[in-house]
């Protein structure tokens, strides 16, 4: 099964900007195609630093964000990533 995952060097500089030191949470959100509201994923690894979505003919056009916060509850969220099939 083909898969996707995201763990980008980008999460590396957004951790950065936040309270220094342990902490760190994460929480990756997604957005169903043609919808503008993003909701917590419950999948495995939704809360880790590194999400892996199976790609199912019902995830394309999915996006993925992960937010961060920090133990002050400073947050900082990724750009989006959106699932599609390559030509």
């Amino acid at each position: 099964m083909n898969h996707f995952v995201w763990e980008s060097s980008l999460i590396d500089r957004l951790e950065s900007g936040l309270q220094e030191g342990e902490g760190l949470t994460y929480q990756w959100q997604y957005c169903n195609k043609g919808s503008n509201m993003w909701k917590n994923s419950s999948m495995t690894g939704a809360r880790t630093k590194q999400i892996k979505v199976n790609i199912t003919e019902s995830r394309i056009g999915q996006k993925y964000r992960c937010v961060i916060t920090d133990g002050s509850g400073n947050t900082v969220t990724t750009n989006e990533a959106q699932i599609a099939l390559a030509n």
